[in-house]
């Protein structure tokens, strides 16, 4: 079996040869790899995102690769980038605002953008704030990726969920509508909704094989399962089904606490479910998780990326790998990745052997020893 064809069995709950590895490699490590400042990535060129994601993905043996969209030539039109002294400055000439981000710092999306136009209810003004520029984003990282991996890794690319694009938009306004304007939120919500799954329209036909749908505002250390369930719920499941219907397998990654709402998670019937590692107060624990959903979808298990990949010897390291492979893997249905994104303080060396220990101990039948 190649990469694809493990994923696609763990994803129908079969065993496939392998335990298929999914470590959650993204800008961070793909730079570090490539000898470059992280921010030299993020707003680099179509071109240059591309060479530098292939070549970082390449460098380990992964059966899936995380795919950006590029920076397109519209968007080069609408802003200048200039580094200098360890920094990256982007002035948008729309504006005339200069925005300046650390070299290895990852640059986040401005919180609360909506700000005084969803307090006014002025829809208009917030369903132009919530529409996507189509024309700011190239889709070559993802055309090079099919045509070098494609038929051997699965590719996936990000898709942001309703909730955490509604805290974008809002803030901690999002926690206040919640309880006392629900109504209102509801129809961002639906906005939202619409938009990522336009999204997935722009994304379907390029030959990827699935979507990474992060959602990291829905959990128990951020809303209760009433919201989550009233609320919330009917705009995932809503972009879960236009992913299945796209030809497309959906990989939620749903980030934060999950055990009080494991049901409700089964039931947006994801192709696959990835959890963070136990952090902030709350305890995501596989052999619990797995158990609660190993007849109805795939598990993505994690390693600490946090504590453990950044930090342990390789005697420990090769451990952690075979705690989490015992805990979940049996039968099938069953991915190892790790909890959450691979920081850039991680030695490249700590990766290659994680993937090194999961081929040695992620054969089936289990073998652990």
């Amino acid at each position: 079996m190649n990469g694809r064809d493990r994923f696609f069995a763990a994803l129908d709950l079969e065993e496939p040869d392998l335990v298929p590895l999914a470590p959650y490699l993204d800008r961070q490590m793909i730079s570090k790899v490539c000898g470059i400042p992280l921010a030299r990535y993020v707003f680099g060129s179509a071109e240059s995102v591309s060479r530098w994601t292939l070549k970082g993905n390449q460098h380990f043996d992964f059966d899936w690769a995380m795919i950006p969209l590029g920076n397109s030539d519209a968007w080069f039109r609408d802003h200048r980038v200039t580094f200098s002294d360890g920094k990256a400055f982007v002035r948008d000439f729309r504006t005339g605002e200069t925005r300046t981000y650390e070299d290895n710092v990852a640059p986040h999306s401005p919180i609360g953008i909506l700000g005084g136009a969803f307090e006014n209810a002025d829809w208009g003004e917030i369903e132009k704030a919530c529409s996507f520029r189509e024309d700011y984003f190239s889709t070559r990282p993802i055309e090079d990726a099919v045509n070098a991996l494609g038929g051997k890794r699965f590719l996936v690319s990000w898709l942001g969920m309703p909730a955490v694009d509604a805290y974008g938009a809002l803030g901690d306004g999002y926690f206040i509508s919640l309880h006392k304007e629900p109504g209102k939120l509801r129809r961002l919500l639906d906005m939202l909704a619409k938009v990522e799954m336009d999204w997935v329209d722009h994304l379907a036909d390029l030959g990827l094989d699935g979507l990474w749908m992060e959602e990291c505002m829905a959990s128990s250390d951020c809303i209760n399962v009433r919201h989550f369930v009233n609320v919330i719920w009917p705009y995932e499941k809503r972009v879960i089904d236009h992913v299945w219907k796209r030809g497309m397998r959906p990989l939620l990654y749903f980030c934060g606490g999950v055990s009080d709402r494991l049901r409700e998670l089964c039931a947006l019937r994801p192709s696959c479910l990835a959890v963070e590692e136990s952090k902030k107060g709350f305890a995501n624990e596989i052999p619990s998780i797995r158990s609660a959903t190993a007849d109805e979808l795939c598990l993505m298990g994690y390693i600490n990326s946090i504590r453990v990949l950044p930090t342990s010897d390789s005697a420990g390291l090769c451990e952690e790998v075979k705690a989490r492979l015992g805990e979940g893997s049996a039968g099938g249905g069953f991915i190892l990745g790790t909890g959450s994104p691979i920081l850039n303080d991680t030695p490249v060396g700590k990766v290659e052997l994680l993937s090194k220990c999961g081929r040695r101990y992620g054969r089936y039948p289990p073998r652990l020893m």
